[in-house]
């Protein structure tokens, strides 16, 4: 199944535009959308999907999922949605018929991803109802020539033909008015069309995948381009079944444009992206903001601190040998101060290591493996090129920030003793590659949407257009990769 994550802002702009995602997705989508927590406590539910219950979202908000269905089908809704052994695919749609707490019957339509905000998993159901598409299908299977009004009600396009012996398709012998419209052709033409033709692009391979697929579970969902008769081409989902129709096997091809879907996807594409603007906004801001800082406490707080020293020193060259007692009391105030200001530094350095805008990048991993050998005694070799590397100043704080994080969590986690660090360029792209031999990482601790540390190293390389990528196995160490391109990259 697709896994997301998600991650709220303590900015005010970056709520205000996740306030307006969730506008988008949720309350205007064209389908049902319900989020639901691991308990299958609904924590969000458009109105679409409310309707279904004849309920509103408010009513069924922090409301269990399962008590909007019948007491007699809760134990299956409970093993079909909510358990994560039974979790499908987020790219498969599955057909089911629900029966509501208050006895209605609805067939649905769905897919569901896990997605993971602020740490915890939630389920995300997309939910159509297809009860209308159903009803006709029964309608044709039991009630002959009858169907026709409810047939050509449908504004989804329908098309009918027989399933042939050896597994071949006829010509349609039957379609709704949506297929003629939608397609340009007259009755008479559309029924001298065959749907290698119109739905599968000629591609005999994928019309017998799908063949097989209704012979297999009897219904079958897929994605394709229907071709018109000045050649137009309409991106469709296609939900077809197999079933029997006056005594010989008979296949439904239901299509469903797909353009409104993708117009809300690219709308939700394009806010991703200036999502990923902000949080590049923001971490520019703090960095900015850092340096400040950091800059103010080197030069007020190291000046105060100077000037203390050499007034104590005064004052102590001042004394006479028979003040011993009082000479090794300003002997142990200087000492204190040269420890205050070498805190300061320190404080300092983790804020912005001034090296990495004075000398670059190369200088600044150098000097960040020394003085993590320091404090760990954790062998760190660094392997660079004799030239300055040059990059962009948000890219050479990201890595910067990556290979401290990468850093951190090796003399949190690894149980190393060596750490090899190699950084170059070729013409397009700067590689960092950090090596521990320690005991390695497991791929459920990499995807851990509590691995917060991974997870900002990741976000770090993407919103720069780079790659970040770990590899491991147990007891053989572990390889974290930085690919990121040295040119511009241009923000959507």
């Amino acid at each position: 199944m697709n896994e997301y994550e998600v991650h709220s802002t303590t900015e005010l702009p970056g709520k205000k535009l996740a306030s307006e995602i969730s506008d988008l997705i949720f309350l205007n989508f064209p389908h049902g959308l319900v989020l639901l927590n691991q308990k299958g406590i609904i924590k969000f539910a458009n109105d679409y999907f409310a309707s279904l219950f004849e309920k509103s979202s408010d009513e069924i908000t922090n409301k269990e999922f399962i008590s909007l269905f019948s007491s007699n089908s809760q134990n299956d809704i409970l093993s079909e949605f909510l358990k994560s052994s039974t979790l499908t695919e987020g790219k498969n749609f599955y057909e089911k018929k629900i029966i509501t707490s208050s006895k209605k019957t609805i067939w649905i339509k769905y897919n569901q991803n896990i997605i993971h905000i602020e740490g915890e998993k939630h389920i995300l159901l997309y939910i159509e109802d297809i009860t209308l598409q159903k009803n006709l299908l029964f309608e044709i299977q039991n009630n002959g020539n009858h169907y026709r009004d409810l047939f050509d009600s449908m504004n989804d396009a329908i098309f009918l033909c027989h399933l042939n012996y050896g597994k071949t398709l006829s010509n349609f012998f039957d379609t709704n008015d949506e297929v003629l419209r939608r397609l340009n052709f007259n009755r008479e033409e559309i029924l001298k069309q065959h749907p290698l033709n119109i739905i599968f692009h000629n591609d005999e391979a994928n019309l017998v995948n799908v063949l097989e697929k209704l012979h297999e579970v009897g219904n079958c969902i897929f994605t394709t381009n229907i071709v018109s008769k000045d050649g137009t081409e309409f991106s469709s989902e296609i939900n077809s079944h197999l079933f029997e129709y006056n005594n010989r096997p008979t296949v439904i091809f239901i299509a469903r444009d797909l353009k409104e879907r993708y117009g809300y996807e690219s709308t939700l594409m394009k806010y991703g992206d200036k999502l990923r603007n902000l949080a590049l906004h923001i971490q520019t801001i703090r960095e900015e903001e850092r340096t400040i800082i950091s800059r103010e406490i080197h030069d007020e707080l190291g000046q105060v601190l100077t000037v203390l020293k050499i007034q104590v020193s005064l004052l102590a060259n001042k004394l006479t040998p028979s003040q011993a007692e009082l000479k090794n009391k300003f002997d142990s105030i200087i000492e204190m101060i040269d420890k205050s200001v070498e805190s300061v530094q320190k404080i300092c350095g983790k804020l912005r290591p001034g090296i990495l805008d004075d000398l670059g990048i190369s200088a600044a991993i150098e000097w960040q493996a020394n003085e993590f050998t320091k404090r760990t005694g954790i062998d760190c070799v660094t392997d660079f090129p004799v030239e300055e590397i040059e990059i962009d100043p948000d890219k050479k704080t990201a890595v910067f920030r990556i290979f401290q994080e990468a850093l951190t969590n090796i003399a949190r986690h690894a149980n190393a003793s060596k750490v090899s660090v190699i950084l170059n360029r070729d013409e397009n792209f700067l590689h960092l590659l950090i090596k521990d031999n320690g005991k390695g990482i497991t791929k459920n601790q990499i995807h851990n949407p509590k691995s917060f540390g991974i997870l900002g190293m990741k976000e770090r390389a993407q919103i720069l257009g780079g790659i970040f990528e770990i590899k491991s196995t147990m007891q053989s160490g572990t390889l974290i990769s930085l690919k990121l391109p040295i040119k511009h990259y241009s923000k959507i």
